[in-house]
């Protein structure tokens, strides 16, 4: 309302007026993302986090989606699709993140968990160890966090079918 994101974040501003229109989401592009910092302050006090886990963690939440903006489209049916936002936005929150004078750690531990925010597992430690061969042993607890936040902050569509997927 003070107008301090168009200084500081600008690319905030273009979140909030990009609306999702799909089942799997009820708010726009930037009030699911503070929905999402919400769950993982939830989250964080359960799984005991360092200040330093958090406020990465924290800012992924907040740039997973940073590129939904410039990769939307809407199809026949006025159903809204943002292919490529999670690799697109991996770039813009480490650009974003160097701009606000972050350090090295975080800004990559943001564009990991940010690259890979939509990444599915099928099952098996297959999939799981073809996943931490890509981003990162470390990183995976840190992904598994923010996925759980991301779903809690959508809709209900599928919501406890999804929860349950990211459970197993």
């Amino acid at each position: 309302e003070a107008g301090l994101t168009k200084i500081i974040l600008p690319e905030f501003d273009q979140m909030i007026e990009t609306e999702q229109e799909n089942p799997h989401h009820y708010l726009n592009v930037g009030r699911h993302a503070l929905a999402v910092i919400k769950q993982i302050n939830h989250l964080a006090k359960r799984e005991q986090l360092d200040k330093k886990q958090w406020v990465a963690l924290c800012f992924a939440g907040l740039l997973h989606d940073v590129s939904k903006p410039e990769c939307k489209t809407v199809d026949r049916d006025g159903i809204a699709h943002f292919y490529g936002h999670d690799k697109k936005g991996s770039e813009r929150a480490g650009h974003i993140l160097r701009r606000l004078k972050f350090d090295n750690y975080t800004i990559d531990f943001v564009k990991r968990l940010v690259n890979y925010h939509d990444e599915r597992f099928e099952g098996g430690k297959k999939s799981l160890r073809r996943i931490m061969n890509r981003m990162g042993r470390e990183y995976v607890p840190y992904l598994f966090l923010l996925q759980e936040a991301d779903l809690l902050g959508q809709s209900n569509y599928m919501q406890q079918e999804k929860l349950g997927a990211l459970e197993h």
